[in-house]
């Protein structure tokens, strides 16, 4: 029904080399979402790989402790939080939150409808975002910008009416590979200031725009019944002594009289942390969350990973691409050995636009703002696009929805534990009326254990899962889950779903490239037609044209460089463990 017009795209290219190709990639539909948690619900099982001929239905009693899963659950009343070692709660009730992050002014206000439903199809309860004060602030005036992509209240409304719960990083200094870390070029300009310090000054601009920030997000802070549940002071703080703690106390007290009804988190692995703060993990969590399985014990405070790193790309350096059996192991085993929040960093990458890629080097080890690529992080289970990243998106769905489905066993049980052979052990968690089983195959020196697999022996983890075909061989780095009552496998990290990325349209079906040099490069052209009302995404592989310009119908799309990465520089970023895919550059 719709016209089919003639694309042209021109790629003005340095290096002359053979053609390309399209790919196609379809936004897939939202799978069938589970049944709320506090209502009967009924699912097929069975054995692995046996016929599902048999219906349960699972019921949660009278007696059973509730946990929160959902924002909508709470009704839009006004809750309080609190936390103890084992996890957050909402009015007394455990949750479990699984986070991805989306970062709002690398996305637009016409995607985030999507990028929030996509969220859910993921099998997500939360976003979470930084704050970024020089996108809403360039003069020290006291007025704050929030049209189009700066409409933060926009933001925060479509999260709730989506049922996630955000988790808000104020900052102020942020970092993010974002200009000045997000902090207004102005404020270098105030007299006596000295930013990141216990400075008068700097205290003083941190003061006045957390006031007026809070208030702009006023009605969707807890107390009003909204979805955001926490925020953060700074980012990866590295300060240290006396006036480092002094800076962060300050910081606290600040957000204690702001806004004390959320969490206040401080990440990164650092040495100073306000004592009134949750402190949160960044890196690759794997099984860090362990020490925290036992829901009785109250001090202490749960464990929250902040950023699990499917990271960012920067020009020249390889592109972060860590494989989905990977990313899918790192959540499950953190959930299963204690983890009670986990976020990754990022979810969804999103884009830069305007100027906003470009600037200093916001002093990491790594690309600096001005080499950041016109993607963000375009390896991230959404990509920068909107498309799903597969098989990642559907192996990290699988554990989602596995934990989430048994939040009650995971929150308030002490799980059981059962040795399978070297480095592999299984742990079952189980209350009146469902047991969920996982095993984990782990390895302290990941170098040492690349090759190991484990036979867990059938007779023995029956004592935990009923109805097994035969051992189940268990690779090194990998986490399986069975329902523990029925038996019904749940997940199995190291075989991601068989779900294909994208298909290919074959460089015939393009015509191949015209080409041809004048006096300012060499240009490659060539035509396709597309389906103007089709919802899915085309993307153009540049692979082996160097670096140049891309043009559609005539107009600049973007700048790419696809030189070859030194992968042994001393600024490449590491990587999650060993296992990381060779030969993907930033691009």
């Amino acid at each position: 029904a719709f016209a089919a017009p003639l694309l042209q795209r021109c790629v003005h290219s340095t290096q002359p080399t053979v053609a390309t190709r399209v790919r196609r990639r379809a936004l897939r539909p939202h799978p069938c979402a589970r049944a709320p948690a506090l209502t009967p619900r009924v699912a097929t099982c069975g054995a692995p790989g046996a016929a599902h001929s048999m219906l349960r239905l699972v019921l949660l009693t009278a007696t059973a402790s509730a946990v929160v899963r959902r924002y909508s659950e709470l009704g839009g009343r006004p809750f309080q939080m609190s936390r103890d070692a084992r996890s957050l709660r909402i009015d007394g009730e455990r949750v479990l939150l699984l986070s991805g992050s989306i970062h709002y002014p690398r996305s637009t206000p016409a995607m985030w409808p999507q990028l929030f439903a996509e969220a859910r199809a993921n099998g997500l309860n939360a976003i979470e975002s930084y704050v970024f004060w020089n996108v809403h602030s360039d003069a020290r005036d006291g007025q704050y910008d929030y049209a189009g992509f700066k409409n933060v209240s926009e933001f925060l409304r479509l999260a709730a009416e989506a049922d996630l719960f955000v988790l808000w990083r104020f900052g102020p200094y942020v970092c993010a590979e974002w200009p000045d870390g997000g902090v207004p070029t102005w404020v270098k300009d105030v007299p006596g200031m000295q930013e990141r310090s216990n400075n008068t000054a700097w205290l003083n601009e941190t003061q006045k725009w957390m006031t007026a920030h809070f208030q702009e997000i006023e009605r969707f802070l807890p107390r009003n019944g909204g979805n955001v549940i926490s925020s953060q002071l700074e980012n990866e703080y590295s300060g240290s002594g006396d006036a480092a703690t002094a800076y962060v106390d300050a910081l606290g007290a600040m957000a204690n009289a702001t806004a004390p009804d959320i969490v206040w988190i401080m990440c990164g692995f650092v040495s100073t942390v306000w004592d009134g703060a949750l402190h949160a993990g960044n890196g690759c969590p794997h099984d860090l969350g362990a020490g925290h399985l036992d829901p009785t014990a109250a001090s202490g405070d749960p464990a929250w990973f902040s950023e699990d790193e499917l990271w960012f790309d920067g020009w020249g350096l390889p592109s972060l691409a860590r494989p989905a059996v990977d990313v899918a192991y790192g959540t499950a085993s953190y959930v299963a050995t204690g983890g009670d929040m986990h976020n990754y960093y990022m979810w969804h990458g999103g884009n830069h636009y305007g100027n906003w890629s470009l600037d200093a080097s916001d002093g990491l080890e790594g690309p600096s703002s001005s080499e950041n690529t016109v993607r963000y992080a375009n390896a991230a289970v959404l990509r920068s696009d909107g498309s799903r990243h597969e098989p990642l998106f559907s192996a990290t769905t699988a554990v989602h929805e596995a934990y989430l489905r048994y939040a009650e066993c995971v929150l308030e049980t002490t799980p059981e534990r059962l040795d399978l052979g070297e480095n592999a052990y299984a742990l079952r968690f189980s209350n009146a009326t469902a047991s969920l089983v996982v095993a984990l195959h782990v390895c302290g020196q990941w170098n040492a254990c690349l090759n190991e697999t484990v036979a867990a022996n059938a007779t023995v983890l029956s004592q935990f899962v009923p109805g097994l075909a035969g051992d189940v061989s268990m690779a090194f780095g990998s986490a399986v889950a069975w329902d523990g009552v029925f038996g019904e496998e749940l997940f199995d990290t190291s075989r991601p779903p068989d779900v294909a990325d994208a298909p290919i349209i074959c460089d015939g079906a393009l015509g191949g490239w015209e080409t041809w040099t004048d006096d300012d490069a060499t240009w490659f052209r060539t035509g396709f037609s597309h389906d103007v009302g089709a919802n899915e995404t085309l993307l153009l592989d540049l692979a082996g044209l160097g670096k140049g310009r891309v043009f559609l119908d005539g107009a600049h799309v973007t700048n790419y460089d696809l030189t070859a990465a030194n992968c042994s520089c001393p600024d490449c970023k590491p990587r999650c463990g060993a296992r990381q895919l060779n030969g993907t550059f930033a691009g």
